[in-house]
């Protein structure tokens, strides 16, 4: 759906939204595998009603906590590239895609349940069109890979 006139936003309203500022340190604190969260640029901000966060992942961590094995084209693209991201966990992790869509759900009831909570007065709010979704997963290579890590070949599930 596309963004109304009135509820259109500048990076810097985003970023300096109480809203925003709060959905983002819920999601760290509750999932402390995210290591930093990238609002959209300034192009993709008012493309769509919804506001795409872009998570920045420790997988290492991820896979310690839900035990899912990574996927080795993972390792590979970090150790040529640097960096990997994906729209989908499912495409990072040798998992179910509902398995990783679940976990993803929580995430944005997390954020659904800031813009409802009545603690947040509604002048401190995102215009109410205006929601959070989850973009892309981010790994990059500036996370150290830990000895016990597990690389699977894509292929278990």
């Amino acid at each position: 759906m596309a963004v109304k006139h009135n509820d259109l936003l500048t990076p810097e309203q985003l970023e300096n939204s109480y809203e925003y500022k709060v959905v983002k340190r819920m999601l760290k604190k509750e999932y402390p595998w995210i290591i930093d969260i990238i609002p959209p640029s300034e192009d993709k901000l008012n493309e769509y009603n919804l506001i795409f966060l872009d998570l920045v992942i420790n997988p290492y961590m991820l896979q310690k906590e839900m035990d899912w094995p990574i996927i080795y084209w993972v390792m590979h693209n970090l150790k040529n590239f640097g960096r990997y991201e994906s729209s989908y966990l499912s495409v990072i992790f040798d998992i179910a895609y509902r398995e990783s869509e679940d976990l993803v759900d929580d995430m944005m009831a997390l954020a659904k349940g800031v813009k409802k909570s009545p603690a947040l007065p509604q002048d401190l709010k995102l215009p109410e069109s205006r929601n959070f979704a989850v973009g892309n997963f981010i790994v990059t290579s500036e996370v150290p890979i830990p000895d016990d890590v597990i690389v699977t070949d894509g292929r278990t599930k």
